[in-house]
């Protein structure tokens, strides 16, 4: 490797841990630091996470996570990166916060990669605890998931899995080995589709469906940004933009072009543009 790539390798390594050191110090601490669980010895930059990599369950975060708990109890607190998390591995105390401190726990936290997915959180998967969020799930509970809503839907389920029985016959017929996951998954994402954007089938539906694989893809992988969120503020760009766009624009060009017909036409007290102000747009900001 070229001598001054490792240089810079090193000059910019040494500037961010400079960095880190001079905010940590440069503002005086006008309130007593909070009490915080337990939890195991840190790194810099990278926080608690080469815990994980040197387990004997590194595959398995999950297990992990659980022989920590049994050195430093049932809640300890683990920084991923720059960012402090709270595990919480006994029934007892997940009782009592989900009881007795419930809004306080309520709202997810919201990674920069969900922030520019969700447009700021405004989908009802990432929204914090508010008006808004209630008007959500009011919609969902009464006009998207009400047994109304599911017995209209029916007709297509039952369509979805007789071409997925179809499909299964026709291929053993020959003697030769089928993936039934694959089977599966197709039949799963065109019944969702079909009761989403209505028809059959709809011209946009691969294009939907690659969104959201897109979409899922980013929120279950690793983004350097979600864990180091103190030292890349302001580089939230590394992050594609345009996903989070492309799956509103493509669900309000089917709106405004189709309606709401999710397979068939909405009575009137279907849930209409009004029922909740729009979104503001995605931003890098």
């Amino acid at each position: 490797m070229d001598i001054r790539v490792v240089s810079l390798v090193v000059f910019f390594v040494l500037a961010v841990l400079f960095l880190k050191f001079y905010k940590s110090h440069s503002y005086t601490k006008q309130q007593p630091a909070p009490r915080l669980p337990p939890g195991p010895w840190q790194l810099p930059l990278i926080g608690c996470l080469h815990h994980f990599l040197l387990s004997r369950f590194r595959d398995l975060p999950h297990r992990a996570i659980h022989e920590l708990s049994k050195t430093y109890g049932p809640l300890m607190l683990l920084r991923l990166g720059t960012v402090p998390t709270v595990v919480v591995s006994s029934a007892e105390v997940f009782m009592e916060m989900t009881k007795l401190h419930d809004v306080n726990f309520c709202s997810r936290h919201l990674s920069p990669t969900a922030d520019i997915i969700s447009c700021g959180g405004q989908n009802i998967a990432f929204s914090p605890y508010n008006e808004r969020w209630r008007e959500l799930r009011k919609i969902c509970t009464l006009n998207l998931l009400s047994q109304r809503r599911v017995l209209q839907f029916r007709q297509g389920r039952e369509d979805e899995v007789a071409r997925l029985i179809q499909a299964i016959t026709s291929e053993c017929s020959g003697g030769q080995p089928i993936d039934l996951g694959e089977k599966i998954v197709c039949m799963v994402n065109n019944t969702v589709v079909r009761a989403a954007i209505g028809g059959q089938r709809c011209k946009h539906q691969d294009e939907f469906l690659h969104e959201l694989e897109h979409v899922f893809r980013l929120l279950g992988g690793f983004n350097l940004v979600d864990f180091v969120v103190k030292l890349l503020t302001g580089c939230r760009g590394v992050i594609p933009l345009p996903v989070g766009q492309h799956v509103e624009l493509l669900a309000f060009n089917l709106i405004r072009r189709d309606g709401f017909s999710a397979g068939q036409p909405l009575d009137e007290d279907a849930p209409t543009p009004a029922a909740l102000p729009p979104p503001p747009p995605c931003s890098r900001a």
